[in-house]
C-alpha cells in the first residue's frame, strides 16, 4: 500500500498540480525581492523555502477543495483516492521543512505559524460558507506574506520598498485568478470586482514604478512601462466583460508585475 503510492501517487499529484513550468516562475516572481539582496541568507534556502511554502499551500488548497473537486474535477488525483490521509502527512512532512529552514529566526517562525493557524481557521470553519469572491481573495493573502517571510532571511528593508512588494504581489494573484478561471465568471457582480481589483493593480504598479525612480531604474524606463501598465489592465478587464479567453492577460500581468519588482529592488542592474 505505501509503496504504490509512493510510486503512484505523490509524483502523479506533483505533476498534475505542481508543474515547473507554471510554479517555477512562481516562485522566482516571489523571490525576487529576496534574491538581490539575499545578505546572510544563501539563495538557495530562500528558494527551498519559497518552493516549500508554495507547495504546502497549494496542497492545502487541494485538500481542501477536495470534495468540491470530486464533483467537478473527477479525475484529479486527489479525487480518484477513497482516503487523503497520506497527504496530510505530505503536508505535515513538508510543513517540517519549512520550520527547520526558519528555525533561528524567531519572528519569521511566529509569522509562518501564525499564518498556518489562521488558514487552518479558515479551511476549517469560514471557507465552506465564504462566497466564490471572498475564497479566492482571502487565499491570495499567503502569497505577500510568503514574500514577507522570504524578504526576513535576507538584507531586504522592511520599509516602504516591502510593502509596495507585498501589494503588487497580492493584487497580481488576485487579478490572476478570475482571469485564467472561468468558473468566477458566474460570481454576482464580478464585473465591478474584477475592475476595482484591476484599478488597484494598476495603482499599485504605478507606486512601484515612482519608488524605483531614481537610484533603481531611469525615467526614460519607468515611463513606457507605466503607461503598459495601465494599457494592459484596460484590455483584461474588457476582455473579460467579453467573456473571452483571458489567460495570456493574466501571463502578461504577472509579467509585468515581475519587471516592476526587477525595477524596484534591481538597483545593481541599472549600475
Amino acid at each position: 500500500m505505501s509503496t504504490s503510492w509512493t510510486e503512484w501517487a505523490v509524483p502523479s499529484y506533483w505533476r498534475e498540480r505542481f508543474p515547473w513550468k507554471i510554479f517555477l516562475p512562481v516562485i522566482i516572481f516571489l523571490a525576487v525581492p529576496s534574491l538581490l539582496s539575499a545578505g546572510e541568507a544563501s539563495r538557495l534556502s530562500i528558494l527551498l523555502l519559497l518552493l516549500g511554502l508554495v507547495f504546502q499551500f497549494r496542497l492545502w488548497d487541494d485538500l481542501g477543495d477536495v470534495e468540491t473537486d470530486r464533483i467537478e474535477f473527477p479525475e484529479r488525483v486527489l479525487c480518484r483516492r477513497r482516503s487523503v490521509a497520506p497527504f496530510y502527512w505530505l503536508w505535515l512532512a513538508v510543513a517540517m521543512g519549512v520550520v527547520a529552514l526558519l528555525w533561528g529566526h524567531r519572528p519569521l517562525l511566529v509569522c509562518y505559524i501564525v499564518t498556518v493557524t489562521a488558514f487552518f481557521l479558515w479551511y476549517r470553519f469560514l471557507a465552506p460558507h465564504a462566497p466564490g469572491v471572498l475564497r479566492y481573495h482571502a487565499v491570495a493573502v499567503k502569497y505577500p506574506i510568503f514574500v514577507f517571510i522570504a524578504a526576513g532571511l535576507s538584507s531586504e528593508s522592511r520599509g516602504p520598498l516591502l510593502v509596495a512588494t507585498m501589494a503588487l504581489v497580492y493584487l497580481t494573484f488576485v487579478v490572476y485568478e478570475p482571469l485564467h478561471d472561468r468558473r468566477l465568471h458566474r460570481c454576482p457582480r464580478m464585473n465591478v470586482v474584477l475592475g476595482a481589483d484591476v484599478a488597484l493593480w494598476t495603482i499599485s504598479a504605478g507606486i512601484t514604478f515612482i519608488l524605483a525612480r531614481g537610484d533603481s531604474a531611469p525615467t526614460s524606463v519607468l515611463s513606457p512601462l507605466a503607461l503598459a501598465a495601465l494599457a494592459l489592465a484596460t484590455a483584461s478587464y474588457r476582455s473579460f466583460r467579453r467573456e473571452a479567453d483571458c489567460t495570456n492577460y493574466g501571463r502578461g500581468i504577472f509579467l509585468l508585475a515581475f519587471v516592476a519588482l526587477l525595477t524596484l529592488h534591481g538597483a545593481n542592474l541599472w549600475a
